[in-house]
């Protein structure tokens, strides 16, 4: 099932009002998408369509150094901060 824009923030919505074992239930994903989508939205993160972000080196550096002082995972920090992927995060820490 493809979710649109407007069904990603309702499953947001759901998320704040539910918790994520009922939105996942309900939506029919799992609980970590449903956790995703709820830190996206809660970030400004929840874009209508899928783009090639450009991230400035002061915002990079904020999550490496995040993730250097044990704050959370590659996974984590993406889904904290918006970022699309952890490989993106990944790849910064590797340079």
């Amino acid at each position: 099932m493809k979710l649109t824009y407007e069904d990603k923030v309702k499953i947001a919505k759901d998320y704040k009002k539910l918790g994520s074992y009922l939105t996942s239930k309900k939506w029919q994903i799992s609980r970590r998408y449903v956790v995703t989508l709820a830190n996206k939205y809660k970030n400004n993160c929840l874009n209508k369509h899928s783009k090639n972000n450009k991230y400035t080196l002061e915002f990079k550096l904020k999550i490496i150094t995040a993730y250097v002082q044990g704050e959370g995972s590659f996974e984590s920090l993406a889904n904290k901060f918006g970022v699309n992927s952890k490989s993106i995060i990944e790849y910064w820490y590797n340079i």
